[in-house]
């Protein structure tokens, strides 16, 4: 197996943070939800709301590197 390259890895956790968006859309309305049977505990709303802001900063990193991957490997092989 290849390593993934650094648009593959951008697109997946970019993929990762709207998915872990709409999970979170979807507990909210499932935390109160008025039938039982559907409802989901308060804690797995508020552990998926604590992922998000890093997984989203992680994915801002991401793009903003494959966007300035030329500089940064011109800056990194500077310093050698």
């Amino acid at each position: 197996m290849t390593k993934p390259n650094l648009q593959q890895q951008a697109a997946a956790v970019a993929r990762a943070s709207a998915n872990l968006h709409g999970h979170i859309d979807h507990l909210r309305e499932r935390v109160n939800h008025r039938d039982p049977r559907k409802r989901r505990p308060p804690h797995e709303l508020d552990m998926a709301e604590a992922w998000y802001p890093a997984l989203l900063a992680a994915a801002n990193t991401m793009a903003f590197m494959l966007k300035h991957e030329a500089k940064i490997r011109e800056m990194i092989e500077a310093e050698k």
